[in-house]
């Protein structure tokens, strides 16, 4: 009954463009770990457990079993058999799947059958498991469009096999054969939008349900044959439905709606009132009433914050505050919440929480929940040594590991909006254990004692909608860094103390990516890569801009990185999202293509080796990752992290011989490469990655540049 009303922008692209390092690891055979997709990577996310939960599902059989499922965005379903203590990833079949909502049969105790819809473009549809999540099959016969916002499962279903599924767009879809086949069951549907559905208690005997639309709420009286719409119910976007458990006698529903806050109906749905005095916000995520609420009159819902009430909604109390800055987007109630007073919170980044007081305080269990998107990783200048690691975690926080991978442990103290998009490191980091990191909204934080506490630095900064961030590597000699806006780029020279907006050629676009040169000491050259208008270079510091687009076939850029030597080479590349990646060896003047072997050019980021100008290796991500080891003349496909509609947010390159690259991903976190690659003109071996010390030899053939 879940909608997905806040992807991430690099999320939808990403989605629909798939369409068209490391002192020390985690063992690959830990039991711990997550599935790894092959032999060639290494999950690297232990500590960093959360993400974005869309819906949770106790097993009806709870007390005996345990049994919590939970959606995601982005990585299918996981598990919990210890009542949400630790999760597994339940969901090998579909394992890149945004879920939006689960269903479990009423007999699950006997033929421990659960059901789920994602909505996602490469595992769309139903998909039902008939031996408690170990397994699942996509179940579309007869489903016209695949994309499930709502599944309700019959409460005689050990009998009737019945099961609804509310679609995006073609309205409800009706199989009586536990979802092998449906049907069409949607006549008197004025909205096909069907995202929230509610089945009655009887409907074995009155043969009633609900959907919850894009313009009103509809009741069926016949099993789903015909629909009649409520007309004196809410008529804008329903986002969800109750029934009471005890409706045959109480006749009450509740239905949440996005821009009317709650109703309530004790009448079947006749007549209607508002029951969200009380309630701060009129957007309504989830609700989920007691099991026993002809008794005790308590439902939770989710609407800007958790409200709890005990009298059948006519009061509420806040019950969220112990969440914050993390926001709760869907709600389950304990099937023995009378004697256990169990509820489970799923929360946009933060994860799962868990009350067993009835909401009056909660606890994070995300333990093995991996559903984690990590925007960026920043690598300590003397990582050889202090083996330091830094990563941006999306609505989770900011991360550090002082152990080259094996853990992380959050350090996000006086960061208060964890929309997070860019993290950057001082070149003096040793000396100066400073770092920056941006919010979207919020501006840039800056932090002076390794992340052990940030304080926002916004002064001049007018824009604070960051997605980008770059420093000098001149920093602890000239304290200036840049933060790219949706409306230009700004400007500090004194370690964000202050900022000023520079050359007006950029005020009005989207800057997604930002490179500063090696020598801007002396050259005082910066770039810009922006949404939509290409790359943009200043040779002024800032005071003026001007177009750098010549070569370039698209002007969607990801990423802008510079070599190392580039006083000397005057070598630049970037990647675009259309375009594939781009190389300049003549500071941004012209560009040249450069994708032979590029297997997908629709690219997220790029990274070049920090010994590229001997070593001539850079890599490119999208939905897999690819490395060059000549210079970007060629590439070859080292794999994918995870198989699906998983994609890659960021790369990092860890110094050593050879450089190892680490993952950061949309949906699971980080991962390391640890294979063996071949080429047709040279072979570079990329050994195990194993702990502290460990060594490795890059082999080159004689005339390599």
């Amino acid at each position: 009954m879940k909608r997905l009303l806040h992807l991430s922008l690099l999320f939808i692209l990403c989605v629909l463009v798939a369409l068209g390092s490391i002192g020390a690891f985690v063992s690959s055979g830990s039991a711990l770990a997550p599935a790894r997709p092959d032999d060639d990577w290494v999950f690297s996310g232990e500590g960093m457990f959360g993400g974005f939960v869309n819906d949770i599902a106790f097993s009806p059989d709870y007390t005996g079993d345990h049994t919590l499922f939970a959606a995601t965005r982005g990585t299918g379903v996981f598990k919990s058999g210890d009542s949400g203590t630790t999760w597994t990833a339940s969901s090998d079949s579909f394992p890149g799947a945004s879920v939006a909502t689960l269903a479990f049969s009423p007999d699950y105790a006997n033929d421990r059958t659960v059901f789920a819809g994602a909505i996602d473009a490469f595992y769309a549809g139903v998909h039902k498991s008939s031996d408690g999540g170990a397994t699942w099959q996509r179940m579309n016969t007869g489903l016209v469009d695949w994309h499930i916002y709502a599944l309700a499962v019959s409460p005689a279903y050990a009998s009737d096999h019945t099961v609804f599924a509310g679609t995006w767009g073609t309205g409800v879809f009706k199989s009586t054969d536990g979802g092998a086949t449906w049907t069409a069951s949607s006549s008197g549907l004025g909205n096909l939008f069907a995202v929230a559905l509610a089945i009655s208690p009887d409907f074995a005997t009155d043969h009633t349900l609900f959907a919850g639309t894009h313009s009103g709420l509809y009741k069926s009286n016949d099993g789903g044959g015909s629909w009649n719409l409520l007309s004196s119910a809410p008529t804008v976007t329903v986002t969800a439905l109750a029934v009471s458990p005890a409706f045959s006698t109480d006749h009450t529903l509740f239905v949440g709606t996005w821009q009317q806050g709650l109703s309530k109906s004790s009448d079947g749905g006749s007549n209607w009132s508002a029951i969200s005095s009380g309630l701060a916000g009129s957007h309504i995520f989830d609700l989920a009433l007691s099991p026993d609420y002809a008794l005790d009159k308590t439902l939770f819902v989710v609407a800007d914050d958790v409200y709890k009430s005990s009298n059948g909604g006519t009061t509420w109390t806040k019950v969220s505050a112990a969440l914050s800055p993390h926001a709760a987007r869907s709600v389950a109630v304990s099937p023995a919440f009378s004697a256990d007073h169990t509820v489970i919170l799923g929360a946009e980044g933060g994860g799962v929480f868990k009350s067993t007081d009835a909401g009056n305080t909660w606890s994070v269990h995300n333990q093995r929940m991996t559903n984690v998107n990590v925007m960026n990783v920043a690598v300590s200048p003397d990582f050889a040594h202090d083996q330091t690691l830094f990563a941006a975690a999306e609505s989770l926080g900011v991360f550090k590991s002082d152990n080259g991978g094996v853990s992380w442990s959050e350090v996000s103290t006086g960061i208060d909006d964890l929309d997070l998009s860019a993290l950057d490191i001082s070149p003096a980091y040793p000396a100066d254990h400073t770092l920056f990191v941006s919010a979207v909204g919020s501006g840039v934080f800056k932090s002076t004692n390794g992340g052990g506490s940030w304080q926002a630095v916004n002064n001049g900064l007018n824009n604070r909608n960051v997605r980008a961030l770059a420093i000098s590597p001149n920093y602890d000699g000239n304290h200036t860094l840049l933060a790219g806006a949706d409306g230009g780029v700004y400007l500090s020279g004194d370690g964000g103390a202050s900022w000023g907006l520079t050359g007006n050629a950029l005020a009005s676009l989207r800057v997604w990516s930002l490179a500063i040169s090696p020598a801007d000491a002396t050259d005082h050259t910066f770039f810009a890569g922006t949404l939509g208008q290409g790359v943009f270079k200043s040779t002024d510091g800032g005071a003026s801009w001007a177009a750098s687009n010549n070569g370039l076939t698209s002007l969607n850029v990801s990423a802008i990185r510079i070599s190392p030597a580039f006083a000397g080479d005057h070598t630049l590349f970037v990647t675009t999202n259309g375009g594939g990646v781009f190389k300049s060896t003549n500071g941004g003047a012209s560009w040249q293509a450069i994708n032979q072997g590029v297997s997908n050019i629709y690219l997220t980021d790029l990274a070049l080796s920090p010994n590229y100008p001997h070593d001539g290796m850079l890599f490119i991500s999208s939905s897999s990752v690819q490395v060059s080891t000549n210079y970007g003349a060629s590439w070859t496909s080292l794999g994918w992290p995870q198989p699906g509609g998983h994609y890659l947010t960021g790369l990092a390159v860890l110094p050593g011989n050879p450089p190892r690259p680490l993952v950061a991903t949309g949906s699971q976190s980080l991962w390391f490469y640890d294979g063996t690659i071949d080429f047709a003109s040279e072979r570079l071996y990329l050994p195990l990655l194993q702990r502290k010390g460990a060594g490795g030899t890059t082999q080159r053939p004689k005339g390599a540049r």
